[in-house]
């Protein structure tokens, strides 16, 4: 039941239990998500992403020097030299540009210095900030992505509990 909790929230039932269900819900809302990204149009930079772009520079400011230097090539190089003369990003280069920042963002994040950290979570507001833009441009494939996103969180804490059921030793009686 919990597992089929996660998977309608795309509209599928999974008829298998335990770690076999799980990997089904897994790879059906993974091909949601797939099939999302697949419908993106173009993302077309507006007024709000740009503002909130040099809102977002400008509170890097705070950044360590060598810091706010590797946040202003993130976004110059990987995002910005993507985006065409009208303002606006192909399919393909949104979801490089998407996956590039969420590993600088991780990889950053993960770090056991914190100027590293401050830099892993100021790339994590920018791929927000772009992922905000992409639902503004293509707000049909937003609401999809949002379900398999929810979808996915819920199986996450599902196969998370049945993990931990798994290597806790039952104590009803002893």
């Amino acid at each position: 039941a919990a597992i089929n909790r996660a998977s309608g929230k795309v509209g599928v039932q999974v008829d298998e239990a335990g770690q076999e269900g799980v990997r089904k819900a897994g790879d059906a809302i993974s091909k949601v998500y797939d099939d999302a990204l697949g419908q993106i149009t173009g993302v077309q930079l507006d007024n709000t992403f740009n503002s909130q772009l040099g809102q977002l520079r400008g509170m890097a400011q705070g950044l360590t020097d060598s810091m706010q230097a590797k946040f202003n090539t993130a976004i110059d190089q990987t995002l910005l030299r993507k985006v065409s003369r009208a303002g606006s990003i192909l399919p393909d280069d949104y979801k490089a540009i998407d996956s590039e920042l969420g590993n600088l963002a991780g990889r950053y994040g993960k770090s056991q210095v914190a100027s590293e950290q401050e830099l892993g979570d100021a790339v994590k507001q920018l791929q927000a900030l772009l992922r905000d833009q992409m639902g503004r441009s293509n707000p049909k494939v937003a609401g999809l992505l949002k379900e398999a996103d929810e979808a996915w969180a819920t199986l996450v804490r599902v196969e998370g509990a049945g993990r931990a059921a798994k290597n806790s030793p039952d104590q009803l009686f002893t």
